[in-house]
């Protein structure tokens, strides 16, 4: 097994530049160690040059030290985003109800089009059981009608759109009542043989996870703070009414949105 923790500065780490006299600055703000040199090509070409990890062990262990580096921070920032979010938490594998048994997870690398090396730990859900880990299968997709209804209402009245892509969108998910997932214990994380993991959100790659981020996310945007108001015609689509009388629209697909307005409110 693989030794790694947290670094307890890690998210303070996070936020440091790079410094000396580099031509572009490293998606995501990524610390490289000292002695490992930045690639002469750019960032956006690194999907094309660079493949990407089929392994925790290969990203752990890559060869290349840049690489290397990269797709440890890319570790460190999937876990301590889970750590923030307290997605899980330990357990003794004899203390698990009787007749149940763990999800396997896995780690999946993957290069972005904008240079971000993307460390994903993922459930295996085609080992969760119906009706044992899971009781319903949703995920939130706008109507293709709802859609081309979008399109025209951001030609006459000329709006503007926004892409919302919501980072680790699926660890903000919580799971039901009587829904308890054990999962085996990633590569990354000591544990005992005797340790499993008590999932208290979703991660991605449950079954279950978009219908409990689109729980989430529906009880965010229809509070009082927010102010939308879902549409009985898609239930993907939410509308706020702002007091000058213009509406502002949000559809969902999956972890993925598209907002409308005037360019100024997209701004903010």
């Amino acid at each position: 097994m693989v030794e790694f923790c947290l670094n307890a500065n890690y998210d303070q780490d996070m936020n440091n530049q790079n410094k000396g006299n580099q031509e572009y600055e490293i998606p995501g703000g990524v610390v490289l160690p000292e002695g490992v040199e930045l690639p002469k090509i750019r960032p956006e070409r690194w999907k094309d040059v660079f493949k990407n990890a089929n392994s925790f062990k290969e990203a752990w262990y890559h060869p290349d030290p840049f690489q290397r580096a990269m797709w440890r921070a890319g570790i460190r920032k999937e876990l301590l985003k889970m750590k923030m979010q307290r997605v899980m938490q330990k357990m003794l594998r004899s203390n698990m109800p009787a007749g149940r048994r763990c999800v396997k997870c896995k780690w999946v690398f993957e290069i972005k089009r904008k240079g971000v090396f993307r460390a994903r730990l993922v459930a295996c859900g085609y080992s969760q059981i119906p009706g044992v880990d899971f009781q319903e299968v949703y995920a939130p997709v706008v109507s293709d009608v709802t859609v081309r209804v979008l399109l025209v209402i951001m030609l006459v009245l000329q709006l503007s759109h926004l892409i919302i892509d919501v980072e680790t969108a699926f660890l903000h998910g919580v799971l039901g009542p009587g829904e308890e997932i054990y999962m085996e214990c990633p590569e990354g994380i000591p544990h005992t043989e005797d340790e499993v993991m008590l999932l208290t959100k979703t991660i991605y790659g449950l079954v279950q996870s978009g219908r409990a981020y689109y729980k989430k996310a529906k009880e965010v945007f229809t509070s009082k703070e927010v102010g939308f108001k879902q549409s009985e015609a898609d239930p993907c689509l939410f509308v706020k009414t702002k007091p000058n009388g213009r509406s502002l629209y949000l559809a969902m697909y999956v972890d993925d949105c598209c907002s409308l307005d005037t360019r100024k409110i997209l701004k903010k």
